[in-house]
Formats: structure tokens, sequence, C-alpha cells
């Protein structure tokens, strides 16, 4: 999977979209694999544990690793802060689509801002989608797209999962979309003096 860390042979896709996992854990009772389902993974001589997955819808999907009933990400994946909690992910692919791929156009950037925050009164992290170019005319203004991830990620979550920078290169470079800023911020805010009753994220 592209979603696996450098050099890790698993978790593999096949071709009908079925998951191959194995994992490495001589001492445990029972491992399952959480991808939508709980799917139990069968013990190897080696203190391995394998499972193959129900075909998986095309996309990105969080998954866990529960190792006697306790989650954990897969040592062969790379994690991202899904599920209200860092979790592995499995990106697959979907068939004809090249829209998050990297392509041979120029290509913008994303930077991280850290700012202070009066509402939560401490420092927070932003991240913001620069087009091609946005360094060589500082007088040049661009419109802003504020885009706010999904239930239970943060502002990882654009960046990280949902490759924008990927998406608006190629939209820009087609003349699909107009040069723009993007920021993404932590959709979460709670103002710690509030009433515990009282506060809104």
């Amino acid at each position: 999977a592209s979603t696996n860390i450098s050099g890790a042979q698993y978790p593999q896709i096949l071709p009908d979209n079925s998951v191959l996992f194995r994992i490495k854990a001589p001492d445990a009772k029972k491992v399952q694999i959480d991808l939508g389902k709980k799917y139990d993974m069968l013990r190897e001589e080696d203190g391995s544990w394998a499972v193959t997955t129900d075909p998986i819808i095309e996309g990105f999907h969080y998954y866990s690793v529960l190792i006697d009933g306790v989650a954990v990400c897969d040592p062969a994946s790379l994690t991202y802060y899904g599920m209200g909690r860092m979790a592995s992910g499995i990106e697959i692919p979907e068939k004809g689509v090249d829209y998050t791929l990297a392509k041979d156009v120029p290509h913008g950037q994303i930077r991280q801002i850290r700012y202070y925050s009066d509402i939560t009164k401490s420092w927070r992290r932003a991240f913001v989608y620069t087009p091609a170019g946005y360094d060589k005319n500082v007088t040049q203004s661009y419109p802003v797209l504020y885009l706010q991830h999904g239930g239970g990620e943060d502002e990882t979550g654009w960046p990280n999962q949902g490759k924008v920078d990927m998406i608006l290169d190629k939209l820009i470079a087609e003349g699909k979309a107009k040069p723009m800023l993007v920021v993404m911020d932590k959709g979460y805010a709670v103002d710690p003096d509030a009433p515990k009753n009282n506060q809104q994220s």
C-alpha cells in the first residue's frame, strides 16, 4: 500500500481491493484488524498473524490492530490523526482517478503557521496552502478558502490524508481553479475558563 512505511511489505492491496495484513506478535493470544469491521487474524508458525479482508471500498480508510483487545497502530503503516486518536491508514486506489497524484505542474507549498489563540488561551497550529509563485509577487492578493477537517480529525487531515496540495496544483494548472490560499485549522476551540456545561467547540 502507498500508505506503508518505507520498505514495509504489508499490508498488501490485492487485485480485488481486499487487503492482506501480516503482523508480528508472538506473545499475543488474539489479534484482529479493525477496518470497517473486525477481522480475526490467524497465527502462523513464526509468531506472525495474517488475514485477508473482504474487498475494501476505494479511498482512504483508518484502521487499527487489536492485540488482545488493545487498539494499536500498525507498525508497518504511516499514522494519521483520525478517529479521535492516532491511527493507521490505508489508501485503496480509485481506478481511473489521478487527482491526488503528483503531476509535472508548478507546485505550491503547505506551510505550518503557529499563532496564539485568545479563545483557547494557548498556541495553536494551522496549515496554509500557498500556490506556485506565491513568494514572487508579494503585492498580489488571493482568495482564501477555509477548509475544515472531518469529525475526529484535526488540522493535519487535509494536508496528510487529503493531499490538498496535489489536488490544487493540478486544478490550478488546468485552469479549473483560481490560485488561492487554503487555511486548514483545528475545528475545535474550547475556552478553558468557560463553565464546563457551556463549552462549545
